[in-house]
């Protein structure tokens, strides 16, 4: 497998890692805690968006870079993309559990219990009179 098309499936990964790993935290039946299973989630999200960007990103972007023929791809492939994934690895987990959440609420909202619901007594009123 060349190094550019091994390049642009870590990439792919990335992004399956930054989307679907989070959602599988928060869809977990425990903690019951909506609150806490999302800061579970983002938090582990964010730590693996970070070790993957340092010991899988950028190994195999400097081995592209090498097979490209670039010169220096170090430069391209170094502490710059750890610290955009310390800064901004929160943003795309917490996208895609308010995007569930939203689906969730649309798509699954329950009825309340006949017994639970509210009466109308506005017919019952005219009816006395």
């Amino acid at each position: 497998m060349s190094p550019s098309s091994l390049l642009t499936i870590v990439d792919v990964g990335g992004l399956f890692l930054a989307f679907a790993l989070p959602v599988a935290i928060f869809l977990a039946p425990r903690p019951r805690s909506t609150l806490v299973r999302v800061l579970i989630a983002v938090a582990v999200s964010w730590i693996v968006a970070v070790l993957y960007a340092g010991l899988v990103v950028n190994p195999v972007g400097i081995a592209a870079g090498h097979a490209a023929g670039e010169h220096f791809p170090e430069a391209r492939y170094d502490n710059n993309t750890i610290a955009s994934a310390i800064l901004g690895g929160w943003l795309a987990p917490l996208v895609a559990i308010g995007i569930v959440v939203a689906v969730k609420r649309l798509f699954f909202r329950k009825a309340a219990p006949l017994d639970e619901r509210t009466p109308n007594t506005s017919l019952e009123r005219t009816r006395e009179r």
